[in-house]
């Protein structure tokens, strides 16, 4: 099999039932943005994702992120097409090997790590983390959750959405992850302290998420990363805001 539950057990956020599924251990990853990186699911186990979404029981994994939404699929921004890559984990679950969290840390030596390609890592303990971060040659992670859970920030970016939030996060010790986005028939400006995602299409993919390894926490001495939102209502504002200034 090309993945593997590295862990089960409650939600951080609310105690209910949750998975941790690595994939991409037989064959490279193909997403063009990231590079070959092992993925990993953050999915209720007790719960097609669909429907977790649908019902508002995705805040078991994805908390009081701004990108979903309390009324379903409907105005949800999140990026994440839940009907592909999470729902397809759902269903190998019965199929994929149930390693111990040591074993899983020894299947993925060697190779970077992309904490929460869907989830966020705070619903996840900690130590899950570091146990799986142990023999990887890196990782990338982003979390929602940076006011409550701060033993992320020395590995992952905290995820803000706005110039305000950045500035919080950031008197509070953490790196940061900006979505950029379209305000009053402009695009919010790059800050001094921030450098343009070099995997994001603004900024030409020159790099992948492998290669550059920037969104790695605090523990990583490097300015704060800011890409453009890309979300589907977003690029419909993006493409309102070019025919408003032409």
């Amino acid at each position: 099999m090309s993945g593997l539950i590295a862990w089960e057990g409650p939600s951080r956020f609310d105690g209910a039932p949750i998975v941790l599924v690595m994939t991409g251990l037989a064959r490279p990853s193909r997403n063009p943005k990231t590079g070959d990186m092992v993925q990993s699911y953050i999915l209720r186990s007790d719960e097609n994702p669909l429907r977790a979404v649908e019902t508002g029981r995705d805040s078991a994994i994805c908390g009081d992120c701004q990108m979903r939404s309390e009324r379903g699929l409907k105005g949800r921004r999140c990026y994440v097409n839940v009907a592909q890559g999470p729902l397809k984990v759902f269903r190998a679950l019965p199929h994929y090997d149930r390693p111990s969290l040591e074993d899983a840390a020894r299947r993925i030596s060697g190779r970077s790590l992309r904490l929460g390609t869907y989830g966020d890592p705070a619903a996840v303990l900690f130590v899950v983390w570091t146990a799986l971060l142990r023999w990887t040659a890196g990782h990338t992670g982003y979390t929602h959750a940076w006011r409550t859970a701060p033993e992320l920030r020395p590995i992952v970016m905290a995820s803000v959405d706005s110039p305000a939030e950045r500035h919080e996060a950031q008197a509070l010790g953490w790196r940061t992850f900006r979505v950029r986005r379209v305000r009053a028939r402009s695009l919010e400006p790059l800050e001094r302290s921030e450098v343009i995602c070099p995997a994001s299409r603004e900024a030409g993919h020159r790099s992948t998420c492998q290669k550059c390894g920037l969104c790695a926490g605090a523990d990583k001495l490097a300015r704060s990363v800011a890409i453009v939102d890309h979300s589907s209502v977003a690029l419909w504002a993006r493409k309102r805001l070019a025919v408003l200034q032409v």
